[in-house]
Formats: structure tokens, C-alpha cells, sequence
């Protein structure tokens, strides 16, 4: 079994359009590769939280409460930074 390992980056700066993503490594529907592409993607300021076990409908779950703080980190870049 792996071991549920958790990876979040963040970048940002004042006036730039906001992207938080929440990346399932286990996802088979939405492969994690594709989800890396769209975090590269991201010019401007980002967030993402990635989960090593959660696949396309249990990342919620998986993550904990790791999902409802990166919420909230997000929320309060977002006020911050508007």
C-alpha cells in the first residue's frame, strides 16, 4: 500500500487572476498527468493540493482535513491579494 503522501504548492502575487487545483495521483478518469499540464498551465498565481491516494470521486475523503485548510489558505490569498 502507498503511503498517502500530500504535495502543496502555491505562487501568487497582488492583481493576478486566482487558480486553485486539487490533483487525485490515483485518478484513472482525469489522469494526474493531465492535472500537472493544467497546474503548469497556470501563469499566474496558483494553488494546488495534490493527494497521492484519492482517485476521481473520493479525494474529499482521502484529504481530510487538508482539503478544507487549502480552502481556506486560498481564500484568505484571494481577500489578501484583491
Amino acid at each position: 500500500m502507498k503511503s498517502q503522501v500530500a504535495k502543496q504548492q502555491a505562487t501568487y502575487e497582488s492583481g493576478d487572476t486566482k487558480a486553485l487545483l486539487f490533483l487525485e495521483q490515483a485518478n484513472q478518469i482525469i489522469t494526474f498527468k493531465h492535472g500537472q499540464a493544467l497546474f503548469e498551465a497556470v501563469l499566474e498565481s496558483k494553488m494546488s493540493l495534490w493527494i497521492a491516494q484519492a482517485g476521481h470521486d473520493d479525494f474529499t475523503w482521502i484529504a481530510g482535513e487538508r482539503h478544507q485548510q487549502t480552502l481556506l489558505s486560498f481564500q484568505q490569498l484571494v481577500e489578501k491579494y484583491n
